[in-house]
């Protein structure tokens, strides 16, 4: 395995942690987060439907074509913990050991640790990622389709009541599924950020 840096090493070490959790999950388990996770789910498909139609074909030709990608930087990506178990959940399962062995094998570059020659390694890509749009994009898609502004706006709105935890979220709660049953890692943010940690200690729901 090469040297790793303290981001790659945090990456592979949740993420190492996280598939040795879902080895253990039982069907019974797997049908009651993805039936908890099935709003979040109508969400990504609404954002993904969103991307195709406006930022798609422009990010393709602005960013991956060219190598010069601002939303794919190495050492630039937050996941979280829900993050791997939806793209397990989801259609992703086979994504870990590919995952896996390529963080035990790259070494670092200008590029994110998941992005392969044909686009991101996971199926469901981390909701940090799939809500980035680079300024340029943005004030290019804006200005010419002016109704996707505040489609924007209501998408901000309606992913943080999955992972802002100002009250009971998603995030949260499938973080505390697997904390109750011995798993922690690094990307469990709803329980180990201070930032989040005090959002939550000032919320009314949380008194």
């Amino acid at each position: 395995m090469i040297d790793m840096s303290p981001y790659h090493r945090m990456q592979y070490e949740s993420i190492s942690i996280a598939f040795e959790a879902f080895q253990n999950l039982t069907e019974q388990d797997k049908l009651f987060l993805r039936d908890m996770a099935s709003q979040y789910m109508e969400f990504r498909r609404e954002l993904q439907q969103f991307t195709d139609k406006y930022f798609s074909l422009y990010c393709q030709k602005a960013c991956f074509d060219t190598h010069r990608s601002a939303c794919c930087s190495y050492e630039s990506i937050i996941v979280f913990f829900a993050d791997e178990v939806i793209n397990y959940l989801f259609g992703g399962e086979r994504d870990f050991p590919v995952i896996l062995d390529k963080l035990r094998k790259v070494k670092p570059s200008d590029h994110c640790v998941y992005l392969g020659s044909s686009g991101c390694l996971w199926t469901v890509r981390p909701i940090t990622c799939a809500m980035f749009f680079c300024d340029d994009a943005k004030k290019e898609i804006f200005k010419k389709f002016p109704e996707a502004e505040n489609y924007w706006q209501d998408l901000l709105r309606r992913e943080k009541l999955f992972t802002w935890p100002d009250r009971p979220v998603l995030f949260d709660m499938i973080e505390e599924f697997f904390i109750t049953r011995g798993v922690d890692t690094p990307h469990m943010y709803c329980h180990h950020s201070p930032g989040l940690l005090k959002i939550k200690k000032t919320s009314k729901h949380f008194r």
